[in-house]
């Protein structure tokens, strides 16, 4: 399973429009789509809460279970200063320039048990290596992470993001980018 789409009642959380995946998986979307049909089609429509950890004999551990909640897979553990950004809202920020028509959601998805999700936007245009056919198409990719080992990423990649390894390769070595870290005012930083 190198591709590690998570899936949940037998169904891989992963949605797409246009080219088929090369693992063949997740759902296909015709047109347009704004971040909550993306959401629903890639099956990303669960939250994720914090709850305290304990040893065995009952004392506290400075150290929070990140837990989903439909799966109730603990993805995580973090600091009680973790914030979770739960996915509708990462990726609703996007939808003013998906309705202004400048985006297009292209795939969205969740890796692991969804410690990992991302959500890829195709922008218009493309990239062209002067003098020859050598053609890319650029696009915005949001990248959230719910394990603690991860900031909350948007960055422009010629990647299309459609499992772990292409997500990898987007992500490698890009310092450009928003990097917002999950901690108390993530939220007004989104905003």
């Amino acid at each position: 399973m190198a591709h590690m789409i998570s899936t949940a009642s037998g169904r891989a959380e992963m949605f797409y429009v246009g080219e088929v995946p090369w693992h063949g998986l997740g759902t296909r979307v015709e047109g347009s789509a704004t971040s909550e049909v993306a959401i629903q089609a890639a099956g990303l429509d669960w939250d994720v809460t914090t709850e305290p950890l304990y040893l065995a004999d009952g004392r506290p551990v400075d150290r929070m279970a990140c837990i989903r909640s439909d799966t109730k897979a603990i993805l995580g553990t973090v600091s009680p200063r973790y914030c979770p950004v739960q996915n509708r809202d990462a990726f609703t920020f996007l939808d003013s320039l998906t309705m202004a028509n400048e985006l297009h959601y292209e795939t969205a998805g969740s890796l692991g048990q969804g410690e990992r999700v991302w959500m890829l936007a195709r922008v218009p245009g493309e990239l062209r290596v002067a003098g020859t056919d050598d053609v890319t198409k650029p696009y915005l990719l949001l990248t959230n992470c719910h394990d603690g080992t991860g900031a909350l990423r948007c960055l422009f990649t010629g990647v299309r993001v459609v499992c772990n390894n292409t997500l990898m390769r987007a992500t490698r070595n890009q310092s450009e980018g928003l990097h917002l870290r999950h901690t108390g005012s993530i939220h007004a930083q989104i905003e």
